[in-house]
């Protein structure tokens, strides 16, 4: 499968972790939206932008990033969780 302009969202609180994410992301050919590091802008930026999947840490600084995965469940969007837990 290719990832050429794929719209990735990608959800991570930890700067250095997003940072990574991202540039692996763009080699692969996809455009990254974000990073962003909480709930509450993940839920923005799904309600703004239209996405293709999503990468999420679990633990975000405003709370468990469960609801942003329901929300992607729901339109039908694959996603992973990348977490240390």
């Amino acid at each position: 499968m290719s990832l050429a302009d794929a719209r990735i969202l990608v959800v991570e609180d930890k700067a250095l972790i997003a940072l990574s994410l991202q540039f692996e992301i763009e080699l692969a050919g996809a455009v990254v939206l974000g990073p962003v590091p909480s709930v509450r802008e993940a839920l923005d930026l799904l309600d703004a932008e239209e996405i293709d999947a999503a990468i999420m840490n679990v633990t975000l600084i405003d709370g468990d990033s469960y609801p942003v995965a329901s929300v992607l469940q729901e339109k039908r969007k694959p996603f992973v969780f990348v977490t240390a837990f």
